[in-house]
């Protein structure tokens, strides 16, 4: 007898003449599959609001600053202050990555060895939780912005 006071035989129920299929488990996996829908339907939502979050969040996180190119280095230092980092290298010795290798290296092609020898000057400056960077070179005796941008902590090159 179930619980409903219906005598249950291999999972029938037999009331007078009447027979009835009744299985708990296919009510279980049905419910099951509704339940795993849900969840599935959930984590793709999760998913991809996530992706675009880091989309809006990836474009934001390297900013180009064009409005420095061409500048003299000293405006950039009295406008942000003294940098917190100072580098400089020729390039014969430039790393081949890193957030202005683009800007050197299509100024200052290795493969023209007249360009071995010039130096690159960087500068960077701690703002929040971002970095402006700037790299440099010497145009007429003055030391020239080439690029320069807006890079957040978190980005590895």
């Amino acid at each position: 007898m179930d619980s409903y006071g219906a005598r249950v035989n291999n999972g029938m129920h037999t009331e007078g003449k009447k027979l009835a299929y009744f299985s708990t488990g296919d009510t279980c996996r049905s419910m099951e599959n509704e339940r795993m829908k849900t969840i599935v339907a959930t984590a793709i939502c999760m998913v991809s609001f996530m992706s675009m979050s880091c989309a809006r969040k990836s474009q934001n996180a390297i900013q180009d600053l064009p409005e420095w190119k061409g500048k003299m280095i000293q405006q950039m230092i009295k406008e942000l202050g003294r940098p917190t980092e100072e580098t400089s290298y020729t390039m014969g010795q430039a790393p081949t990555k890193g957030w202005n290798h683009g800007i050197i290296f299509s100024a200052y092609p290795t493969t023209k060895s007249e360009n071995q020898g010039v130096v690159i000057k960087e500068y960077a400056w701690e703002q929040g939780d971002f970095k402006i960077r700037a790299c440099c070179h010497v145009v007429k005796k003055a030391w020239l912005v080439m690029g320069a941008k807006k890079i957040h902590k978190n980005v590895k090159f």
